[in-house]
């Protein structure tokens, strides 16, 4: 009878006590069950089970651990017996240590973890399990769990009488490395409480070590909920993380702070709710079923893959890109393993992503981009490339493929291209770029001409008003005019007629009212009418003749006995005489004709515009072409490091020459400052944006493809050429609106389809100018910081030649935002602006 009480206390004395002080522990003292030979014979031997808690929800996950201790050898089998219905297995691992204690001596401890998938509710008993050593069994004792419904979130934090509610939990709360786990946290406000708030509340979510997180954008409903007799609204915060590595986590609590006053004459008042502490399982992925282009992607996606461009000479740089969309993790996704592919030369990927969020769920694109240069002629086969990835959702792995791609590589004087020493870039520039023959474009002038169809429209309008309104003659068909009417006087003057000098007097007051522009003329005495002749230029004595003219051809018409023939012929004598005096002498009626003549003065200013741009940069860039032939010598004779300085010299006192900037790149390329190349040639690729040895450079130093596309204008046109390609559509459609203001059907739709494009245009200008500063990292290993000061906590590290956006600065430092959405500080030194 006393022989088990004697194994069981040994086996107590030999036991460790548990290192989980959080689990709840039921543990019974092994009881030996004799199979052969005695119990005196065998070592004493210690059986245990525990859960890591006696009660959880459905959807939640618990650990059973089975322990055995033992001074012999390891167990020959542990057996588990029939598991409720309600759990499921997702997980099992098996650990072995020694211990040693003294008095004790040495103690073997092997243990087995299953980890439980509560299914549905229910008061659960899990039975026994069964152990063997040497062939004697000890059995474990019975343990309880308790199931509940799932009841959403968790017990929440409260304020004082409840009138703020906390809750956090994590959805699901077990997944797979590199899954997505979405902290769903609720803060409820009263309706008594939100008057009293004295700022915005201010959530602080956890952070942990060992995850990638993604702030996720809040859904924008507002909500309004009843519990008990209290009226809330709803805010919702939630935030995902990406577990790196299997294992049991516990987030730290997530915590709202908000201030708020108990009456009108009291200070605010601080509280600070803290939810549950959140704890997470993660299960190591399966090794079964595990494909050979698994390379760690964990979620749902496709692949594509296409080539730019698809057709290049031998030695030559083509850049293949494949794309990774889908959901999960994709700023961390890995690149999938290029296939071999023969007499080609493969450069390292580069990376970009862009992120987004789609229903809760992180989702984007990953471009992974190679550099292939082929070595020789022919079709180059590149087979489909495999992505295998883990599906947390159907817990089971997948092969996305691409569709295969051929480049054509054209052979060009034997199978390479160019001498192996041009193969990774193109040699240098020899001559600096000349001056643009565009440069007047940015004059003061051609800007004031940009007036010009404004007021050609506002012309056009007039014109089209005054279109109704009769046109006055010219000198020409008003002297037709007078002629014609002095004869008819004439062959009326043969007749006595009382109403001949009154037809005569009106004759000579219409053509002076036509021909001076002044309808006044018709209807003023002859003494005004002199003085008005006077102001339009015409002599004092003429004036006067026409005056007293008009004055005897009044006296005339009311005597009783009229002038006879010869009288009447005098007078038209007379008259004809001063007439042609007159319309000699009086200055033209002004016209409307402003716009023409300012036309005409600023395209006379344009047209010597460029002759006086030229006359003033040919003198100056003699004078730098002596510097830039130096740079040439240098670099030609191998000194990179001399060619760079001159040639960075040059650029900065002739900033706009792009043939300048390009060999800056090949100067630090050939220097090893990989970084700085990268910068000088985007520099070139601003200023010549259809320079293919640009963008091949750019390609061999393996530059991101993105901070290329985002570092080139939107049209590949330069500075002037857009202006002037913005204002020749401006002209165009200045005039095709005139030409409908005349009444050309269908030129009102080209009016507005080439205004569209010309401020489409001016647009592709003005952008580079207005948007976010671009920058490049300048030196390798850069250290991205989390604060502008050199002892702060490094971020990550960049390589040279990484893509950045400028934020803002402060003292000497930038803040960045890397092209992946990552910010944080470097030094100004380190960084080179676009």
């Amino acid at each position: 009878m006393m022989q088990p009480a004697v194994v069981w206390l040994l086996a107590l004395l030999a036991g460790a006590p548990s290192r989980d002080p959080v689990r709840a522990t039921a543990s019974l003292s092994a009881t030996s069950l004799r199979v052969g030979g005695t119990a005196a014979s065998q070592d004493p031997v210690r059986a245990t089970a525990s859960l890591s808690t006696t009660s959880l929800r459905v959807g939640e996950t618990a650990v059973l651990e089975i322990r055995v201790e033992t001074r012999g050898p390891a167990p020959e089998s542990i057996e588990l017996p029939g598991l409720p219905s309600e759990l499921e297995v997702v997980g099992t691992s098996d650990y072995s240590e020694f211990q040693f204690a003294f008095p004790g001596g040495r103690t073997r401890v092997v243990r087995r973890e299953l980890v439980l998938l509560a299914r549905a509710p229910g008061e659960l008993q899990l039975r026994p399990a069964i152990v063997r050593v040497r062939g004697v069994e000890y059995r474990t004792q019975s343990l309880a769990l308790t199931v509940s419904a799932s009841g959403g979130a968790p017990g929440a934090s409260s304020g004082p009488g409840d009138e703020v509610l906390l809750r956090a939990w994590l959805d699901p709360p077990t997944v797979y490395p590199g899954q997505q786990v979405t902290l769903r946290a609720e803060a409820l406000f009263s309706e008594d409480v939100q008057t009293r708030l004295r700022r915005p509340p201010e959530y602080q979510p956890p952070s942990s070590p060992g995850f990638w997180i993604h702030d996720l954008p809040d859904d924008g409903v507002a909500d309004v909920r009843t519990i008990g007799d209290q009226v809330y609204q709803v805010q919702r915060f939630q935030r995902a993380y990406f577990p790196l590595a299997p294992g049991r986590y516990v987030l730290p609590p997530a915590r709202l702070l908000y201030d708020a006053r108990r009456g009108f004459l009291y200070a605010p008042e601080s509280h600070e709710l803290a939810s549950d502490s959140l704890r997470l399982l993660v299960l190591p992925l399966p090794e079964a079923g595990r494909p050979a282009s698994f390379t760690g992607a964990v979620g749902r996606y496709s692949v594509h893959a296409r080539l730019e461009p698809e057709a290049v000479p031998a030695g030559e740089a083509a850049v293949l890109i494949v794309d990774v969309e889908g959901q999960g993790n994709v700023k961390a996704a890995p690149p999938p393993k290029l296939p071999s592919i023969a007499d080609v030369e493969a450069y390292p990927p580069s990376e970009d992503a862009e992120i987004g969020v789609e229903g809760g769920r992180v989702r984007g694109t990953k471009s992974f981009s190679w550099v292939l240069i082929p070595k020789r002629g022919g079709r180059l086969q590149i087979p489909a490339i495999e992505y295998g990835f883990f599906d947390p959702e159907r817990k089971e792995y997948d092969v996305a493929h691409t569709a295969p791609l051929a480049l054509r590589v054209l052979a060009g004087g034997g199978d390479v291209a160019r001498p192996q020493d041009e193969g990774r870039i193109r040699f240098l520039k020899f001559q600096p770029a000349s001056d643009s023959p565009l440069r007047w474009v940015r004059a003061p002038a051609f800007a004031a001409l940009q007036l010009l169809p404004l007021a050609a429209l506002l012309w056009g309008v007039w014109w089209r008003r005054r279109a109704a309104e009769p046109r006055p003659p010219s000198r020409r068909a008003l002297r037709r005019r007078r002629r014609r009417a002095l004869a008819e006087l004439s062959e009326q003057g043969v007749v006595v007629d009382a109403d001949f000098f009154a037809r005569f007097g009106d004759a000579l007051r219409a053509w002076l009212g036509e021909r001076l522009g002044d309808d006044a003329l018709r209807r003023i005495r002859p003494r005004e009418l002199s003085e008005r002749l006077g102001l339009a230029g015409v002599s004092h004595g003429n004036a006067r003749a026409l005056g007293e003219l008009l004055a005897r051809l009044e006296q005339a018409r009311y005597r009783p006995d009229p002038p006879g023939l010869e009288a009447r012929r005098a007078l038209l004598a007379d008259a004809e005489r001063l007439l042609d005096a007159i319309d000699r002498e009086a200055r033209r009626p002004v016209v409307a004709r402003a716009p023409a003549a300012l036309a005409l003065a600023l395209l006379a200013g344009l047209a010597g515009w460029p002759a006086v741009a030229s006359a003033r940069t040919a003198a100056a860039q003699q004078a730098g072409a002596g510097e830039f032939g130096a740079a040439i010598v240098a670099f030609q004779q191998g000194d990179a490091a001399a060619a760079r300085d001159l040639f960075l010299s040059y650029v900065r006192r002739y900033p706009e020459d792009p043939h300048a900037w390009y060999n800056l790149g090949n100067a630090y390329y050939a220097a090893g400052e990989e970084g700085r190349a990268v910068w000088a040639w985007l520099k070139a690729l601003r200023l010549s944006p259809r320079d293919a040895d640009v963008r091949h450079n750019l390609a061999v130093a393996g530059a991101s493809s993105a901070l290329v596309r985002r570092g080139q204008p939107r049209l590949p046109l330069g500075p002037d050429e857009a202006l002037l390609l913005a204002s020749l559509l401006w002209f165009a459609s200045a005039g095709a609106f005139a030409l409908w203001l005349r009444g050309r059907r269908g030129w009102g739709t080209i009016a507005a389809g080439t205004l569209v494009l010309s401020f489409a245009v001016l647009a592709s200008w003005i952008e580079p100018r207005v948007r976010q500063e671009l920058g490049v990292v300048l030196e390798p290993d850069t250290r991205l910081l989390a604060a502008p000061v050199l002892r702060a906590e490094p971020i990550r590290q960049l390589t040279a030649g990484a893509g950045l956006r400028l934020v803002g600065s402060h003292d000497g430092w930038l803040r960045v935002r890397t092209l992946r959405g990552t910010e944080g500080w470097l030094e100004e030194v380190q960084v080179g602006r676009l």
